[in-house]
């Protein structure tokens, strides 16, 4: 979800990244995606594109006849896909960290047998019959109606009805849906958002999403773009949720949960970038065992690799309320967030109670003792329809079973797809195609597919 506030008293505030205010917001939304649409309509109107790639259309997609709207599902399912085939070579350890994405692509269960994506009989069902939009802003795909979405800032039942009235969703397939998000990742100067969905991952197709919501005990990985496990003297470290404003907007928001690992150093980094993090080498990381009073684990947030979430997925597990400006409140945890009490040294608000006789309306700049405190909040019960089962045990029920998150988000993602039509307007295409044949090798570049007519 890329998304920005179509509040316009949530209007940037001008910071050092360089953040600008919206004169208007309302153009906001979810253009994030522009660039990608911008790709796929030189798919649509050139035959031709991408030249070397692909074999050539005698027509575009367009004088053909095909529809917009068909070819952006078609995406959609090749992008889960995609995703599904880059979790495997991981699984496998067959994928090329060097070429086969920007990033490198981690997974803490490689080599372990639930760590491949099993896709059932059918996979996903590629339909059309879709029709395009008649009315067209500046550009022939944009269209002039504002966008309906759930607030990322909103309650996690607040997400559930959205769903439900919009797509008929139950909350099974509300907590089915939200797995999209283990693949992709925040940008802040689209959403306001930083970081990922899941560390080290953003291009991968399993159940992680789950695993760290639910809070299971997880290795973790750090900024190095490597995938060595790091964990509490060798074990999966605890793991836990805060919640943290970093005053993008003149209300302080948007808020956002961050996940934070129990963790000892990664002990493969140098000694100056250990002290960077005031890890000590001879303490922490020569010899089998730690000295004795070595501070070798602590609590552990790394920027622009852990994992972070909304409130509009979290509440789906926690219960908790917002207020007007979607700020949670109303479970332990909780009680001492509070935006207006921006924290100068730490450069955000997140939760965290003062330590000794401290007024808590006192300005977090000017209390030296405080500690950062995860939510203990109640799980949520919310269930449609009624009786079927709670929307927090269907979360983990997917972060035990991969494979019964799978069998349950395909055909949410093809109800999702079909949003809008009946029964019977849409037809069945081929699930696979018998002219055209893309490995994944040789390759000469990122993403080079090597497709050709057979």
């Amino acid at each position: 979800m890329k998304y920005r506030f179509p509040n316009a008293s949530l209007t940037f505030r001008k910071r050092k990244w360089g953040l600008e205010p919206f004169d208007d917001v309302k153009e906001t939304n979810n253009n994030g995606l522009g660039y990608t649409v911008e790709v796929l309509e030189e798919i649509y109107t050139n035959p031709e594109f991408p030249s070397g790639m692909a074999p050539a259309l005698e027509v575009s997609l367009q004088e053909s006849g095909k529809s917009r709207a068909d070819l952006w599902a078609f995406a959609a399912i090749t992008a889960v896909e995609y995703g599904i085939e880059t979790n495997n070579a991981v699984c496998d350890d067959t994928f090329d960290n060097d070429v086969d994405a920007p990033k490198a692509q981690c997974n803490q269960e490689k080599g372990e047998p639930h760590c491949k994506v099993n896709v059932p009989e059918g996979g996903l069902k590629f339909q059309t019959g879709r029709k395009d939009c008649t009315e067209f802003g500046d550009k022939l795909y944009k269209a002039t109606k504002a966008e309906n979405h759930p607030s990322p800032v909103g309650s996690g039942n607040m997400t559930a009805e959205f769903f439900h009235q919009d797509f008929g969703f139950t909350t099974r397939e509300t907590a089915a849906i939200m797995g999209a998000h283990t693949m992709g990742r925040f940008h802040p100067s689209i959403s306001l958002f930083r970081y990922v969905w899941t560390t080290s991952a953003t291009v991968s197709f399993n159940n992680h999403y789950y695993k760290n919501m639910v809070l299971e005990d997880r290795y973790a990985f750090d900024e190095t773009d490597s995938c060595n496990l790091l964990g509490n003297k060798g074990k999966k470290p605890e793991t836990r949720w805060l919640a943290r404003v970093r005053e993008y907007t003149y209300n302080g928001g948007p808020a956002t949960w961050i996940h934070e690992n129990f963790r000892g150093p990664n002990c493969h980094k140098t000694q100056k970038q250990l002290g960077n993090q005031n890890w000590s080498r001879e303490e922490c990381c020569d010899g089998e065992d730690p000295k004795e009073g070595a501070n070798c684990e602590r609590w552990v947030f790394n920027f622009g690799k852990d994992e972070m979430a909304m409130n509009a997925e979290m509440g789906l597990y926690f219960d908790f309320d917002v207020d007007e400006d979607g700020m949670p409140f109303g479970c332990a945890g909780l009680e001492y967030f509070k935006a207006r009490n921006w924290d100068k040294k730490a450069k955000f608000t997140t939760s965290v109670k003062p330590n000794g006789d401290v007024n808590p309306d006192k300005p977090w700049k000017d209390i030296d003792k405080f500690e950062y405190v995860g939510v203990e909040c109640p799980k949520n019960n919310l269930a449609i329809p009624e009786g079927s089962t709670p929307v927090h045990q269907v979360l983990e029920e997917y972060a035990k079973d991969q494979d019964k998150w799978v069998q349950d988000f395909l055909p949410t993602y093809q109800k999702m797809l079909a949003n809008g039509y009946s029964d019977g307007e849409l037809q069945d295409s081929p699930y696979e195609f018998d002219r055209v044949v893309c490995p994944r090798g040789p390759k000469e570049g990122p993403f080079f597919q090597d497709c050709n007519l057979i």
